[in-house]
């Protein structure tokens, strides 16, 4: 019989980056962070999050085996999503994901014609493409 090792280790965090277009500086709280392992499931997901000068962070990350490789997806209303990749280790992760842009305006995840319909029946969305 072989004896099983394992270790308590506290939960993970992560601190993260991103700006939205055309801002330099990014403040909100409609920021959802999913991540996925390496079978594309969905192992954590927080909803709400608070950017605040184009940085937040995220504590006790749950699901998270220190060492593995997972995709980090970071959405907000309105503009496209943007994913990295990282090992998560222990203690804080930081992640820095490029800039965000308000293109998908009907929030179905991807840039398509059905957007640009959108924005001619809702031209208070054309808001998001100024400062």
């Amino acid at each position: 019989m072989q004896d099983w090792r394992f270790e308590v280790v506290p939960l993970p965090s992560l601190d993260f980056k991103t700006t939205l277009f055309p801002k330099l500086i990014t403040q909100g709280e409609n920021f959802e962070i999913q991540i996925f392992d390496e079978k594309e499931e969905l192992v954590f997901k927080r909803k709400g999050l608070r950017m605040n000068n184009s940085i937040s962070h995220l504590n006790d990350i749950q699901n998270i085996i220190p060492g593995k490789r997972y995709r980090v997806v970071i959405l907000n209303p309105y503009y496209l999503p943007r994913q990295s990749f990282m090992t998560f280790k222990r203690g804080t992760n930081s992640i820095k994901f490029k800039r965000m842009f308000p293109l998908d305006l009907n929030n179905n995840g991807h840039f398509d014609s059905k957007d640009m319909f959108e924005l001619l029946n809702n031209l208070e969305l054309i808001r998001l493409f100024f400062p």
